[in-house]
């Protein structure tokens, strides 16, 4: 429930400024709001990753697309939460992985 709340709240506004890119921006925030979606029923880690995700495209997006918007420590924000997003991807990545003295010591 959260994040059609989170897309609605970044596509409302900005959705009327965005002319021509309006096909393209919906399109986008609806793949992002099915990814997270998609998510939301996994581990707890995984929710914060995307949540993480979202909140740096839906900074990035009202900048260009909100006249007059301002978000203090833009560069800040959206960078930490896109790293924080990857460390957590990361993470998660390596949390899934066998050992490598499973993989070698099976026989192909």
């Amino acid at each position: 429930m959260t994040y059609p709340l989170l897309c609605g709240t970044v596509l409302a506004p900005a959705l009327p400024h965005a002319g021509s890119m309006a096909p393209a921006v919906l399109l986008y925030s609806m793949t992002v709001l099915s990814m997270m979606s998609l998510a939301s029923s996994g581990l707890l880690w995984l929710r914060v990753r995307h949540t993480l995700f979202v909140l740096s495209d839906s900074i990035l997006a009202m900048q260009p697309f909100i006249p007059g918007f301002e978000f203090p420590q833009f560069d800040f924000a959206i960078t930490s939460a896109y790293a924080g997003g990857h460390a957590l991807m990361t993470w998660g990545a390596i949390l899934t992985q066998r050992p490598l003295r499973q993989l070698v010591a099976q026989p192909a």
